[in-house]
């Protein structure tokens, strides 16, 4: 199962080029989620600590309040908008950090199980053949 004649210099295995675009896939699969979610991550701390700007300058933010109303919620005071919005903001932005630092193990551990799970596909192979 080369590409050429020969095997040596210029030449490949199939199954090794299959083994290395599916690792760049799934490399690329996990940089997607994790920039997907540190985006929506920082979408909410800054709807957030936007909340504390709207409280501080506005008593009361007349299209959100309408909004609230039309829904039946209770508008809440400026000091509570705000703390409320540091809160999110907070845990958002303190959530991100702790998911970078645990995607390093857990990146070298999707690896070593789709390597192992690969090494056995590739045994399987050259067992039945």
């Amino acid at each position: 199962k080369t590409s050429g004649g020969v095997v040596g210099k210029g030449t490949y295995d199939v199954e090794e080029a299959r083994a290395s675009y599916r690792k760049e896939l799934r490399r690329l699969r996990m940089k997607l989620v994790w920039t997907c979610t540190s985006l929506l991550l920082n979408v909410i701390a800054f709807l957030g600590y936007m909340f504390i700007v709207v409280g501080f300058f506005t008593p009361s933010p007349w299209p959100l309040v309408d909004l609230t109303r039309y829904f039946g919620l209770p508008w809440p005071a400026a000091g509570e908008l705000m703390w409320g919005g540091s809160l999110v903001g907070d845990v958002a932005w303190t959530v991100e950090p702790g998911l970078g630092m645990l995607s390093v193990p857990a990146r070298a551990a999707v690896e070593a199980w789709g390597s192992a799970a690969r090494e056995a596909e590739v045994a399987r192979k050259k067992k039945e053949a």
